[in-house]
């Protein structure tokens, strides 16, 4: 099914329809379907379009073992990405033309590290949320990858946005 959410929130239904994102009616919820590198689902995460609750499937694969958006990236033959928490901020940067891939959680693991080296990515823009678990994020990954890639920090100082959806409007102009 389709619901008018993440359009409202700036994705347009091409890109949903790209990455296999649904709506459940029984659930109230967006479908945020992850799959590994060769593009094959192993999980997905539901979201309530009436509040911020968001759940994983039971008997998915973790998404620990998981990058969202890897596929698309491994696909097109990117070695320039951005990366972020979320699975709609990933969803936002696609929409502009951005290839991205999401963690999903606030801390990149060995598993997702290895995933990035193991496709040859050259050079990563961190825009994780402009918050406590943002900055976290953005330790852990700086921790993990500096030296193996070049990276980059989207610049958030002065932007009054939480997370790349709010800021999508002004994301080019922001830099690195």
């Amino acid at each position: 099914y389709v619901h008018p959410y993440l359009e409202g929130r700036g994705i347009p239904q091409n890109v949903q329809r790209a990455f296999d994102v649904g709506y459940d009616p029984k659930t109230q919820s967006v479908v945020l379907v992850w799959h590994n590198k060769n593009g094959e689902i192993v999980s997905w995460k539901q979201r309530s379009v009436n509040d911020k609750k968001f759940w994983y499937v039971k008997g998915g694969q973790p998404i620990r073992n998981h990058l969202y958006g890897i596929h698309w990236v491994v696909k097109r033959g990117f070695k320039k990405i951005w990366i972020v928490e979320s699975e709609i901020d990933a969803l936002t940067l696609w929409s502009l033309g951005i290839p991205t891939v999401a963690i999903g959680t606030s801390y990149l693991s060995k598993q997702k590290r290895d995933l990035l080296l193991s496709i040859g990515i050259e050079e990563l823009t961190i825009a994780t949320d402009n918050d406590k678990d943002g900055d976290k994020a953005l330790r852990s990954i700086v921790e993990q990858l500096s030296g193996p890639m070049r990276l980059r920090r989207l610049n958030w100082n002065g932007v009054p946005y939480k997370d790349i959806n709010e800021a999508r409007s002004i994301v080019r102009e922001m830099g690195t």
